[in-house]
């Protein structure tokens, strides 16, 4: 681990006349991780212009282009190579460097570095490197075709390339037995965008009457392509390194493959305002997509939505007690696409099924012409209210969203040649809540400025109906009809045998009898990793040129897992360190009461004690001062030196300071909900410049 050096640099240009605008900007980042040898580089550069041609034309263009280049090292989840995983598996005697200090790449040995490698070896002789280039364009013409009618074309075009490399030295580590290992991936995306639309406006009342009526028409389409190529290679000289794919002695693959989907919309909207008072607003849309199936490509989507100013009536000045009011209610429909493969829905066959050397070709996707959007239908129901000249302002939301055809993965009978259909509209599932957002000032004079902002969010979410076949296990969750999407599905942790230290499980969901075999004990639903409320509280104090700010985030009443901690409880992986709790609370004496089980060796006939059940799921709970920020402004003196300047803003921030978490059994950051991605404290020292 290392301390981190972090530089963002920004700087703009805007300019222009009546007629013409430009902006251009340009960043440039550098930053070091916390990992040797890791480290990122990313260049930008934005130039945005619109000119009018004539009173009825604009024409704007956008132009945005960057590059990042990274080194990391293996971030793989479960990774040996991973240097964050690593330094928990390690044990204290395990050295990077021998007693001459030459490197330990000792492979032989079983407390060497067989498994748990010399990740500080690895860091310095492998190289895992990321270039990605992205150039996004756009091109927009508005036409002004009468007073109240104007129409928009818009298209747009995205590029990215990405270059990936993966060298495995041939000395220590995953490669050491083919001579090194070079992996080369490209992959390229082009995604183009076009969009007609015609927007009316007319003020009923009159020019002068806030009172008014907007439609909106338009047409979408979207098409996106990928082109990917990859090669691996084995045997490598020592030189030149790192080497290239060219070198290597085996090629052992290489492949290509090409992929594309599309997207057709058309909509409109309508919204109807009344004296500032009273608005209605609706939407209709027609979407198509390629990733579902020939059957049901086309979903229709549509929302109403009222409004009524409440503080806009007469005899809202008959009150003292509201300085604001507002209700508002909406109700609508949304389609969802994201998460599907796009042949998901075809069936497919695939070559690759060989026999001695010529090609072999078979059924490799069972697909699904059935299968169509996600469905959400959205009721909401909110009022805004403000009180003492609104320098306390409230708002709060009633919402129930019912998503209907859920895509899951539905099992099949193996007798198909399958085991499961990928994507399947498989039931129906409910969330419904409230939001509440309170913003005050509390003390606001000529100097001084203390403001709050406040908001919390309570869900409740329940699966309200499965196809046949669809509901139990989901990996380590349970489809329930009436349970959370993410209850968990476990085996009940009984404790331990205070005679003889064994684990217990229940058999059941009742909790009547145990069993000291693990799989002798019944999977049943039990808590889940859906919070009961979360949100976020911030303080904003301001005294002269002197900024503070503190954001505090919390979420409370979720579950969390991570199957790689459990790799440091117990004797079955008895190589890896092993969690404080485990030494201090483990079973060595008959009638000892305790939650550890004894401690045995490669785990003997209790190999399984530390495999999944709910003894590994924690309470979540958090409250995280996340951000604390130090603000100064250095206007007024920066000016005096310098007198074309204009703000000056020093600033220091401190990010993940403090946490307070509330299960004392709980070995690794909720938030981040595994042991391997943990959440850094920093600090930064930062400077906004305007000219």
């Amino acid at each position: 681990m290392q301390n981190l050096i972090y530089i963002n640099s920004n700087v703009s240009v805007r300019g222009g006349n009546e007629k013409t605008k430009l902006f251009v900007s340009a960043g440039y980042l550098t930053q070091e991780a916390t990992t040797r040898h890791s480290d990122m580089r990313r260049i930008s550069g934005l130039v945005n212009a619109e000119q009018k041609i004539s009173n009825h034309l604009t024409l704007s263009l956008g132009l945005n282009v960057s590059n990042v280049f990274q080194h990391a090292p293996d971030g793989g989840t479960g990774s040996w190579a991973n240097p964050i995983f690593a330094g928990r598996i390690l044990r204290p005697f395990q050295m990077a460097y021998n007693e001459d200090g030459s490197w330990n790449t000792n492979s032989s040995n079983p407390l060497g570095y067989t498994a748990h490698k010399n990740v500080l070896y690895l860091a310095e002789h492998d190289v895992r490197s990321l270039s990605a280039t992205k150039g996004l364009g756009n091109v927009s013409l508005k036409w002004n075709i009468r007073d109240r009618l104007s129409y928009t074309g818009y298209a747009s075009i995205d590029y990215n390339n990405i270059e990936e490399y993966r060298y495995e030295n041939g000395v220590l580590g995953d490669a050491m037995s083919v001579g090194g290992r070079v992996n080369q991936y490209y992959t390229r995306y082009f995604n183009w965008l076009t969009r007609n639309q015609l927007d009316y406006r007319y003020n009923y009342l009159g020019d002068d009457d806030p009172s008014n009526i907007s439609a909106v028409v338009g047409y979408e389409t979207q098409e996106s392509l990928q082109h990917n190529l990859n090669g691996t290679g084995t045997g490598f000289p020592s030189k030149p390194s790192p080497p290239v794919l060219s070198n290597a002695a085996v090629i052992t693959s290489a492949g290509s493959s090409n992929s594309e989907y599309a997207f057709i919309s058309v909509y409109s909207r309508l919204n109807v305002s009344y004296k500032n008072k009273y608005s209605l607003s609706g939407s209709f849309r027609k979407d198509g997509s390629s990733v579902f199936g020939a059957n049901n490509r086309y979903g229709s989507f549509y929302s109403v939505g009222v409004g009524w100013n409440i503080d806009e009536e007469d005899f809202f000045g008959n009150q003292k007690i509201f300085s604001s009011a507002r209700l508002h209610s909406s109700y609508g429909t949304t389609g969802n696409a994201q998460g599907i493969s796009n042949y998901a829905a075809k069936p497919l066959a695939a070559y690759g099924y060989n026999y001695t050397t010529g090609n072999g070709q078979n059924y490799s996707t069972i697909g699904n012409p059935d299968l169509t959007w996600e469905k959400q239908k959205k009721f909401d129901i909110g009022v805004d209210l403000g009180f003492f000249r609104n320098r306390l302002l409230v708002s709060s939301d009633f919402y129930i969203n019912n998503v209907d055809g859920l895509i899951q993965s539905l099992p099949l009978s193996k007798t198909t040649g399958f085991s499961s259909i990928s994507y399947a509209n498989i039931g129906s599932m409910q969330n419904s809540g409230i939001e509440l957002t309170v913003k005050s000032e509390n003390i606001h004079t000529k100097r001084f400025l203390w403001t709050t902002d406040f908001n919390i969010a309570f869900n409740k979410n329940k699966i309200t109906g499965l196809a046949k076949d669809a509901g139990g296990a989901n990996g380590n969750y349970f489809l329930g009809k009436g349970y959370d999407y993410y209850t968990y599905y476990v085996r009940l942790y009984a404790g331990v045998n205070p005679n003889n230290g064994e684990a217990l499980w229940y058999t059941d969901g009742s909790k009547a009898t145990t069993t000291n075999k693990y799989n002798d004990a019944e999977r049943v639903p039990y808590k889940s990793a859906s919070p009961k409320f979360y949100g976020s509280f911030n303080n904003t104090f301001e005294y002269k040129k002197i900024r503070l700010s503190a954001d505090i985030y919390f979420n409370v009443g979720n579950y969390v897992v991570d199957s790689w901690s459990t790799r440091f409880y117990d004797g079955e992986y008895f190589a890896f360190n092993k969690y404080q709790r485990v030494y201090w609370n483990r079973w060595t004496t008959p009638g000892q009461v305790t939650d550890v089980p004894e401690y045995i060796y490669g785990g003997g006939e209790q190999a399984q004690s530390n495999d999944f059940s709910s003894r590994f799921l924690y309470d979540g709970s958090f409250i995280r001062l996340k951000n604390l920020t130090l603000g100064y402004d250095v206007s007024k003196l920066a000016r005096k030196l310098i007198s074309e300047a204009g703000k000056v803003y020093l600033y220091g921030r401190a990010t993940n300071l403090f946490t307070k978490t509330f299960d004392d059994r709980l070995p690794f950051d909720p938030e981040s909900g595994n042991v391997t991605i943990p959440l850094y404290r920093t600090y930064s020292l930062g400077i906004n410049v305007e000219l």
